[in-house]
């Protein structure tokens, strides 16, 4: 949401071999260029850092090059690959794959509703796990409420649980926002599905995630899931977030303009958008999705 970690850019390229005579040769390039795209753009969209993470078909290392400090106006220590950054809504995938593998393993149904999965939420018993997925089910946004955006400003390292968090748009709320139509993008979704899953499993989402990707084959071993606030060991390696957005609407988060929220409570995401990771492991988890071997069973994994 609005609480960005520099730049961050992850990319999987499609090519066998890499191009310009080697890793060497097109690091350089990259370097170069990422320095002048942050030496031309880090003031005006307010980025301390910039961070390049390229995987080749067949090669097992990734090309890395990084730009900036991991604070913004200079402070900090030089990027490098080992920083960490708060990927924000690249956790949903994980969310959708865990749901998927469920599918998979004949647990739920996608075409399944709320109301069998989440009665207690009456109003919304009609929609499907699929409609909360793709971001068509009609179920506002909770961090667009004007409530929501007061209560986090006020108060930035409160420990939020979904249940609060998706009481914001729940139409037996008086203050609850109207339901949007087709396509809106929607962290409420994700919370609920996140509900669905640890109902499904028995087993909290920070646990499922952990045992079937960060725990797996995958090796994402620098990738981490917490609902609230992270421990030293892990911030300590992020690139510092700030909060610049002087939007029309947003006039409720002015406390927060110019902060480092790096340290903050993340259990307003949740598993819409908590997770931090560093961008090789993007990489790796990029290509996953896309060789769709996590869609499946966890059992056909291991």
């Amino acid at each position: 949401m609005w609480m960005r970690a520099g730049a961050l850019i992850a990319l999987i390229a499609s090519l066998a071999v890499p191009a310009l005579g080697g890793d060497a040769a097109l690091a350089s390039v990259l370097q170069t260029t990422l320095e002048a795209y942050l030496s031309a753009r880090g003031a005006k969209e307010h980025i301390s850092a910039a961070s390049l993470s390229i995987s080749f078909r067949g090669d097992p290392a990734n090309v890395n090059v990084d730009a900036g400090r991991t604070r913004y106006g200079g402070g900090g220590v030089p990027a490098t690959a080992s920083n960490l950054y708060q990927i924000g809504s690249n956790t949903k995938a994980f969310t959708a794959v865990t749901i998927l593998q469920l599918e998979a393993a004949g647990t739920l149904n996608i075409a399944q509703t709320l109301g069998q999965w989440l009665p207690e939420y009456p109003s919304w018993k009609q929609v499907t796990i699929r409609r909360l997925l793709n971001m068509t089910s009609g179920i506002p946004d909770y961090d667009d409420a004007p409530f929501f955006l007061t209560a986090v400003a006020s108060r930035p390292n409160r420990l939020w649980t979904p249940a609060q968090l998706i009481a914001f748009v729940d139409p037996v709320y008086g203050h609850a926002l109207p339901p949007t139509r087709g396509w809106s993008y929607s962290n409420t979704n994700y919370l609920l599905a996140q509900l669905i899953i640890e109902r499904a499993t028995g087993h909290s989402y920070a646990d499922e995630i952990t045992k079937r990707f960060l725990a797996g084959n995958l090796g994402l071993r620098e990738t981490y899931y917490q609902a609230d606030t992270y421990p030293k060991s892990v911030t300590s390696r992020m690139v510092s977030g700030y909060f610049f957005n002087s939007s029309r609407g947003l006039e409720a988060l002015r406390p927060l303009l110019g902060r480092d929220v790096k340290d903050g409570s993340l259990s307003w995401a949740q598993e819409a958008g908590g997770m931090v990771s560093t961008l090789e492991d993007l990489t790796r988890w990029a290509r996953a999705l896309y060789r769709a071997t996590c869609s499946r069973p966890r059992s056909v994994m291991s």
